[in-house]
């Protein structure tokens, strides 16, 4: 079946055309049975890019075989909207390109893994560390972390995820992150009782940063963080009072853990946290007893955070 507006040959199945998405079912021509083939030069260019709208957001233009291979991957669902070079008006991924067969059924959940090493995250978190005490390099430190955090991590059916934020995105809300830090030690009330609500909403303002700068295999994800101050204040709030309980904290925790995935929203799957209060609990006293040690540090940090990043999963919506 010949598309009459572009002339491309397309599968008689199809609705829409593969190269200029017109409806083919209005014109259909088949070119075995008595349509006339298309002119001489009137094909399309064999390497075709496409455009991708996700959440009201618009990226691209991508080279089909890469949207083909995000489509079978599961990064782009078959409902996302897509357009071309030619078309006047969006359609479905799926009814352009077919739905793969393994978005056509919810998958199970599959759980993050990463491959940092030990002297690694040790280094970063030093780095870290120092260079926010120093304040000025605050913005670098914090920038830099995150690329090698999330560098490192290994999402399912992801070949790599990144984060694209750059220093001079966040820079002010990164130095006044460091102060902070200085912010208690004045002998005023007011200065002491400041960090109660400061440090929390420079950590949403990071947070939604992080969130929105994250891509994988090159195309930006469009993800945004919909929590408001309000509840993130809440949270912030009750795990300071929960520390007074000796262990109640751990749990609070949890179930903040859980009230952050939930508000992480733009694509067909969702981030899900699976770990408990007990196991957060007892890890993290482990933890503390081998900092009274000193030496094992390194390796129970590194234990502690990889067993953390394996408690977040991805799950069909």
């Amino acid at each position: 079946m010949f598309c009459k507006n572009c002339g491309r040959e397309n599968p008689d199945t199809a609705r829409f055309c593969g190269s200029c998405g017109t409806d083919l079912s209005a014109n259909q021509t088949v070119g075995a049975v008595g349509g006339p083939p298309p002119l001489p030069g009137s094909f399309p260019p064999v390497s075709r890019t496409w455009y991708i709208a996700v959440a009201g957001q618009q990226s691209g233009p991508y080279p089909e075989e890469q949207l083909r291979d995000w489509l079978a991957r599961g990064q782009v669902a078959g409902d996302a909207m897509v357009c071309s070079e030619g078309m006047t008006e969006w359609v479905k991924a799926g009814d352009v390109f077919g739905m793969p067969s393994q978005q056509k059924e919810r998958f199970s959940s599959q759980a993050f893994e990463t491959n940092m090493s030990v002297g690694g995250l040790l280094g970063r978190v030093l780095l870290l560390m120092f260079g926010t005490l120093l304040v000025v390099p605050a913005p670098w430190v914090i920038t830099g972390f995150y690329k090698w955090f999330v560098a490192h991590l290994q999402l399912p059916r992801v070949s790599r995820v990144e984060f694209t934020g750059n220093p001079g995105d966040k820079w002010v809300w990164c130095i006044l992150l460091a102060l902070s830090g200085y912010i208690g030690l004045v002998k005023n009330p007011l200065f002491q009782i400041l960090p109660l609500f400061l440090n929390p909403y420079l950590s949403l303002i990071l947070f939604r940063w992080v969130i929105e700068s994250l891509a994988a295999d090159g195309r930006a994800l469009s993800l945004k963080f919909t929590g408001s101050y309000g509840r993130f204040i809440g949270w912030y709030i009750l795990i300071v009072l929960s520390m007074f309980t000796v262990i109640g904290w751990a749990w609070v925790v949890a179930a903040n853990m859980r009230w952050l995935c939930s508000k992480v929203e733009g694509t067909h799957t969702k981030v899900v946290f699976t770990g408990s209060g007990l196991e957060i609990l007892w890890r993290s006293f482990a933890f503390v007893l081998s900092a009274i040690v000193i030496i094992p540090i390194p390796w129970t940090m590194h234990w502690y955070v990889r067993w953390f990043v394996r408690q977040f999963s991805l799950e069909s919506r």
